[in-house]
C-alpha cells in the first residue's frame, strides 16, 4: 500500500499526486477523497482517544495520592470506571476508523513512474525493442499440433481426470520441461541469483499482504481443512514477498536477489473461453521467478537489469521477441512500471506475453513491514522500506510451447543448444504421430518490394534504408577467391547498421542471373583445442556460406564448404547486458529476403549474439530449401 503520510498535505505529504497516478491508472480520484476523509476522522479519535488516557492516569496519581494519605478516593474511583468505559469504546471505534482507513488506501494503487505510456488501451503499449529472426514462412505448425506430433502432451486423458485445461506431460515433454527447469535455475545461479523452493500455499492473512483484492475471486485456490483457510499460489513472488516478512535488513545485505522454483495454480476466472486447447493458459503449472529486494536508490536500476536478463535467457534458446512497455491503465495496484517479453509464435503468427518485469518500490513491502537500516528507529517518520521487484524467467508449460513453434523443421523439433546436455545429449525430436485433424499451417506470406521493407523501417521511427545501387566500377566484396576447404577464418560480428546491410543487398548485380546454390552446411565436430586469439582481415558485409566449427566469445570459426558461394550479410545486435539497443522491423517477405544461414550462440555472462545470414533474389526465384542445422554451443 501507498504511505498514508502521502495523502496528509500538512505534513509534507502531496494528494494531488496520487489523484494524477489515479488518473493515469483510470481510476477513480474519489478514492484518494475518501481516505483523506476517513484518516481525518481517525485522526481526531485518535487525539481524544489519548487525552481520556491522559485524564485516566492523572485520576489514578490523584487516587494513589489520597490512599497514601489516608483519605476517602470513592469519587476519584467511580470517574476512573467512567473513564476506563470511555476508552474501551474509543479504543475499538479508533481500530474500527484505522481498519477502514488503511482499506481505503489498500486500493489505491502505486505511483505510476513518468516513463510508463498514459492510456487505458493495451494496443497503445510502446514498443522499446524488437530482437531476434521472427520466422514468417508458410507450412508451420502452433504448438497444439506440434506438442501432440512429438508426443509430448496428452489433453484428452488430462481433462478427463482434471476437468477443464487438465493435461499430462509425458515422455520428452517431461524431459524438455525439466530441461527447461535445470537450465533456467543454473542460468539464475550464474547471474547470482539464490535458488528458493517457495511453499505452494500461504495463510490467508498473509497472502491479504501481498495479493490484491480481485485476485482471491478470480484467480486463487482456497484450501481448507486443518483449522485456518489457505491459499494456492499463483505465483512464488507471493510467497518470496513473505520470505523478509516484518524483518529489518541490514543495508551492507543489499541487494538480495532470488531465483523462486514453484508450481503454481491458477483458476483462469477472468479468462473464461480464451487459449482452451493446449498448455499455453493452465490451471497448474510450473514457474522460476526473479525477485529481487533493493534500496530505494537502486529498484530502477535492478528492473533494466532484470528485464536484460530475461532477454539474455531467450536469446540463449533461440527465441524472437519485443520488449513492450505497459500503458499506465493495465498495470496492477502493486507496479509503478511494469514491461512485457512478448515472444514471436511463428506458428501462430502472433505475439504472446512470456515475461513480465515489475518494479514494485515499496507499495508490498510496507505492508509486510520489511524495512532496511542499521538499526531500528523509534521514530516513525524515519521508516525506510526496501523496494521489491519481480520479473518472470519461465513459466515453463507456456515455454514450451512457443520453443517448439520456433524450432520446428518439416520432420520434428530441433533442441536448442542450452538444453541439450539435459536431454542426455538429444539434438532433435522427430515428429511419431500425424498432425491432428483439421490442424492448419501458416500461409506463406504475400511477396513484399525493397519499398515495402523501407516503410516497414519507418515505422520503427528514424530514416529508412537508402536502396542505393553500387556503382559498376566498385569491386565486388567477394572478389577475393575464398580459403581452402581446411582453412579457418575467424568471424566477429560488423558494427555496422544491419538494416543499411540488408537494404544494401537490393542490387541489380545481384539479380542479373540466379547463381548456383552452394552445397548444404552441415554441422561439425567441436574444436578440440582452443582458437587462435589472432583475428585474420574479415571483409565486412560479406561472407561465404559456411558451417560453423566452434565458438569462442562472441565469435566463430567457419570453414568455406565450397567457392561457389551467393554473397550473404551478417546481421548482429550488440551483446547485452544493458538490454539490447538493436531494434529490427518485421522481416520483410521471403520472396524478397531469403534466409540461408545459420545462428552461432555464445552464453556465460553475455546474452547470446545472432548472427543471421541474408542474401537478396529476386521475387521470381524459386524459393531455397531450408538449410540443415548449422548451430553449435
Amino acid at each position: 500500500m501507498l504511505d498514508i503520510n502521502l495523502f496528509r498535505a500538512e505534513k509534507g505529504g502531496n494528494p494531488d499526486l496520487v489523484r494524477e497516478s489515479q488518473k493515469r491508472r483510470n481510476g477513480k480520484t474519489e478514492l484518494v477523497d475518501k481516505v483523506i476523509e476517513l484518516d481525518q476522522l481517525w485522526r481526531n479519535t485518535r487525539f481524544q482517544l489519548d487525552q481520556l488516557k491522559r485524564d485516566y492516569g492523572k485520576l489514578n496519581k490523584e487516587v494513589a495520592t489520597k490512599k497514601r494519605a489516608n483519605e476517602n478516593a470513592d469519587d476519584l474511583i467511580a470517574q476512573i470506571k467512567e473513564l476506563d468505559e470511555q476508552i474501551k469504546q474509543m479504543e475499538e471505534k479508533e481500530k474500527e476508523l484505522n481498519e477502514k482507513t488503511m482499506a481505503a488506501v489498500d486500493v489505491i494503487g502505486n505511483i505510476v513512474h513518468d516513463s510508463v505510456p498514459i492510456s487505458n488501451n493495451e494496443d497503445d503499449n510502446r514498443i522499446e525493442r524488437i530482437v531476434g529472426h521472427h520466422r514468417k514462412e508458410g507450412g508451420l505448425y502452433n504448438h497444439i499440433a506440434l506438442l501432440q506430433m512429438i508426443d509430448a502432451v496428452d489433453t484428452e486423458r488430462g481433462t478427463a481426470v482434471a476437468g477443464n485445461r487438465g493435461y499430462y506431460l509425458k515422455g520428452n515433454g517431461v524431459m524438455l520441461a525439466l530441461a527447461v527447469i535445470h537450465h533456467g535455475l543454473s542460468f539464475l545461479v550464474g547471474k547470482g541469483f539464490t535458488p528458493l523452493y517457495t511453499p505452494f500455499f500461504m495463510k490467508k492473512e498473509v497472502m491479504r499482504e501481498v495479493a490484491q483484492l480481485e485476485q482471491f475471486d478470480e484467480e486463487l485456490y482456497k484450501v481448507t481443512g486443518e483449522g485456518d483457510d489457505k491459499y494456492l499460489i499463483a505465483t512464488s513472488e507471493q510467497t518470496i514477498c513473505g520470505f523478509h516478512r516484518g524483518e529489518w535488513l541490514p543495508t551492507t545485505s543489499l541487494p538480495l536477489k532470488y531465483a523462486g522454483y514453484s508450481t503454481c495454480f491458477r483458476k483462469e476466472v477472468g479468462r473464461h473461453g480464451q487459449d482452451t486447447l493446449g498448455i499455453f493458459r493452465i490451471h497448474q503449472f510450473e514457474k522460476i521467478e526473479q525477485f529481487c529486494i533493493t534500496a530505494p536508490d537502486k529498484s530502477w536500476e535492478m528492473q533494466e537489469e532484470m528485464i536484460a536478463t530475461a532477454e539474455a535467457f531467450y536469446t540463449g534458446l533461440g527465441i524472437p521477441y519485443r520488449i513492450v512497455n505497459i500503458v499506465s491503465g493495465a498495470l496492477n495496484n502493486a507496479a509503478a512500471k511494469k514491461y512485457d517479453l512478448e515472444a514471436w509464435f511463428p506458428g501462430s503468427a502472433a505475439y504472446r506475453e512470456l515475461v513480465s518485469c515489475s518494479n514494485c518500490t515499496d507499495y508490498q513491502s510496507r505492508n509486510l513491514e520489511v524495512r532496511y537500516g542499521a538499526t531500528k528507529k523509534l521514530d516513525q517518520k524515519t521508516k525506510e522500506y526496501v523496494h521489491m521487484l519481480n520479473a518472470t524467467l519461465c513459466a515453463v508449460q507456456r515455454f514450451l510451447c512457443c520453443l517448439v513453434e520456433n524450432h520446428q523443421t518439416p520432420t520434428g523439433i530441433n533442441i536448442p543448444p542450452p538444453l541439450q546436455s539435459y536431454m542426455g545429449g538429444q539434438t532433435f525430436l522427430p515428429f511419431i504421430k500425424e498432425a491432428p485433424k483439421g490442424a492448419k499451417t501458416t500461409a506463406a506470406p504475400k511477396d513484399a518490394t525493397p519499398e515495402l521493407a523501407a516503410e516497414a523501417v519507418g515505422k520503427l521511427g528514424g530514416d529508412p534504408p537508402r536502396l542505393s545501387q553500387r556503382p559498376p566500377s566498385s569491386p565486388s566484396p567477394c572478389s577475393r577467391p575464398p580459403p581452402s576447404r581446411n582453412s579457418t577464418m575467424a568471424i566477429s560480428p560488423p558494427r555496422a547498421n544491419p538494416l543499411a546491410v540488408a537494404a544494401s543487398l537490393f542490387r541489380p548485380t545481384l539479380n542479373t542471373s540466379t547463381p548456383s546454390l552452394p552445397p548444404t552446411p552441415t554441422l561439425l565436430s567441436p574444436p578440440t583445442s582452443t582458437p587462435p586469439k589472432t583475428r585474420p582481415q574479415q571483409r565486412a558485409g560479406c561472407v561465404w556460406p559456411a558451417a560453423v566449427s566452434g565458438v569462442g566469445s562472441n565469435e566463430a570459426r567457419l570453414a568455406c564448404p565450397s567457392t561457389n558461394v551467393r554473397p550473404i550479410a551478417f546481421l548482429a545486435p550488440p551483446t547485452c547486458p544493458p538490454a539490447p539497443s538493436f531494434q529490427r522491423p518485421e522481416t520483410p517477405s521471403p520472396s524478397i529476403f531469403k534466409y540461408a544461414g545459420f545462428d552461432v550462440c555464445c552464453g556465460q555472462d553475455r546474452a547470446s549474439v545472432f548472427h543471421s545470414a541474408m542474401h537478396a533474389i529476386k521475387p521470381d526465384e524459386p524459393p531455397l530449401p531450408p538449410p540443415a542445422p548449422v548451430v553449435y554451443w
